[in-house]
């Protein structure tokens, strides 16, 4: 679905007028929980960061920040619009959520560098292949957190209420082991997760996460022995 972020249909998915109740309070504490958990490392790769969302927080913290999108359009912008935060420590990259490994900046991570990586806003569910997503993230030497949604008939109901709001027309919801995925004609593909499908797959590229509901729709998955506070 990534593209989608290039024409302006995407942009309303990211435009607050949209937005339910629900999907409000995901967002607010999904902001709360991020800036709890990231003040112990020393770098933020933000996966499926837009124009760079969390950029000007991080920067804030004197944290190195990495931002990566697959929509070329949001990284532009993005660097235009924090032109003075740019150097060496903060960064918005195009790139592919699928192949972190072919990202010459996150070749030489160390359990040292203390670094962690964010999935905001269900970032994750939009993208294509998930597998080769966990097998990408599970490769490198970083925490991470995955914020998405549960697939309660209350999340599926929020989600709707937001595509349907956000101009999306003729949604097909259909469920699976994997999870819920909202369709449309208009080119929207996201997933939600079942708790049992995430567990196992990471678990199969060799990492333990945990799973922890936090507001009324959203999952917060991260690496098992992290701080998270929730």
């Amino acid at each position: 679905m990534s593209s989608i972020y290039d024409n302006e249909i995407g942009n309303r998915l990211i435009d607050s007028k949209n937005y339910s109740r629900a999907i409000s309070e995901f967002i607010s504490l999904e902001r709360q929980i991020t800036c709890n958990g990231i003040s112990e490392y020393s770098q933020v790769i933000e996966i499926g960061c837009m124009h760079g969302r969390l950029l000007q927080f991080v920067r804030e913290q004197n944290q190195r920040y990495l931002g990566i999108d697959y929509s070329k359009k949001q990284i532009d912008y993005g660097t235009r619009f924090f032109s003075n935060y740019m150097g060496s420590d903060c960064k918005l990259i195009h790139g592919n959520a699928e192949c972190l490994a072919d990202i010459s900046e996150l070749r030489f991570l160390t359990p040292e560098k203390r670094s962690i990586a964010i999935y905001p806003f269900n970032s994750f569910g939009n993208i294509n292949n998930h597998l080769s997503a966990i097998n990408s993230i599970s490769r490198l030497n970083v925490d991470f957190i995955i914020f998405t949604y549960t697939c309660s008939e209350l999340a599926n109901k929020e989600r709707a209420l937001y595509y349907y709001g956000s101009g999306f027309t003729d949604l097909l919801i259909s469920r699976s082991a994997k999870g819920v995925l909202f369709e449309s004609p208009e080119g929207l593909s996201t997933y939600s997760f079942e708790e049992s499908w995430i567990k196992d797959n990471f678990l199969k590229n060799g990492v333990k996460v945990s799973v922890t509901n936090f507001g009324q729709i959203g999952l917060a998955i991260y690496k098992s022995g992290m701080n998270v506070k929730l």
